[in-house]
């Protein structure tokens, strides 16, 4: 139920219909109390602070800080005012409760901002490589096949960072550099666009692709050859980055994760995984559970042979 106030307005939230009522009686209050305002100045004056004080406890009853610091701030006034200022006394208080709300969010969003995003260990605060320079030097990386065709834009403490491998320098070079990628896929094609600097990790350059590429040729992996298939490989948004140290080397290359699974044919995998499901290599796909007991047994693989290095290792010595 709306209900008129004191200034004609309609009212429907149950908070401000209690001030505009008590306002209603405060301004009937000090039109009568006006009349004899000469002759009996102490009374008004008296009136006019009980009144203020009510106001107060309406707005401690509601929880509105910002509507009982009005009432307060208006209490000596009230005395000194016009029946009519004195009437628009919940204006000025609703006004203040607002602003009172605001400037709580604004408090709370800085309190937030203050706890800092993660970064990747050893991220510099700042980088003397500029942004313009780095994402070029990123685009000539991305030309040498990351490295494989160059191996120079690498440092020697190069890590190959993706889902479920992690490689070194070397073994990043002697895996690669068995497939046939170029061979297989005569018109492969990453789209690579919207090259950016990390606003937090000044040295890291990150980049989208979207692969397209046609199986007219073998594809080998590891020990098997995947004959041409002549499927078209329509791949998913893929994020990457390459992270470089003060020398222009890259000491990270970051890839294999899609942005959205639904998009393409490669069963919501990216890299050279994604390119294997869509020409239906030998890749289960992802949340089943022939991908589980794939992903286990090749950790399982890794660390029996960890293990192993390390036993012959210390044999050795």
């Amino acid at each position: 139920m709306r209900t008129p106030t004191a200034q004609g307005h309609d009212c429907a939230d149950p908070e401000v219909l209690a001030c505009c009522t008590l306002c209603q009686f405060m301004t009937l209050a000090i039109a009568s109390a006006s009349s004899c305002t000469r002759t009996h100045p102490v009374a008004f004056t008296q009136a006019s602070s009980a009144i203020a004080r009510s106001l107060s406890g309406v707005a401690s009853v509601y929880q509105a800080p910002g509507l009982r610091g009005a009432a307060v701030a208006r209490q000596g006034s009230a005395t000194r005012s016009s029946p009519l200022a004195c009437s628009r006394l919940h204006i000025s208080a609703v006004s203040s409760t607002a602003s009172g709300s605001t400037l709580s969010r604004e408090k709370s969003s800085r309190m937030s901002a203050e706890v800092p995003p993660a970064t990747l260990p050893g991220t510099p605060k700042s980088f003397l490589i500029g942004e313009e320079k780095l994402i070029s030097m990123a685009k000539h990386v991305f030309e040498t096949s990351s490295g494989q065709k160059d191996a120079s834009v690498l440092s020697d403490d190069f890590r190959f960072e993706f889902p479920i491998i992690s490689l070194s320098r070397k073994d990043y070079l002697n895996v690669t550099g068995t497939f046939n990628l170029n061979e297989a896929f005569p018109n492969l094609d990453p789209h690579p666009y919207h090259w950016r600097v990390d606003p937090y990790e000044p040295n890291r350059v990150w980049f989208t692709t979207r692969v397209t590429a046609t199986h007219d040729g073998p594809l080998k992996f590891f020990k098997t050859t995947l004959k041409p298939t002549h499927k078209q490989v329509y791949g998913a948004p893929e994020c990457l980055s390459y992270t470089f140290n003060e020398e222009g080397k890259v000491t990270s290359f970051t890839g294999g994760y899609i942005m959205d699974r639904r998009v393409g044919n490669t069963k919501k995998m990216g890299a050279l995984f994604g390119i294997l499901a869509a020409i239906g290599g030998p890749i289960p796909e992802p949340e089943t559970i022939p991908y589980a007991f794939f992903i286990l047994s090749r950790r399982l693989r890794a660390i029996v042979s960890g293990v192993l290095l390390s036993g012959l290792a210390t044999f050795s010595l």
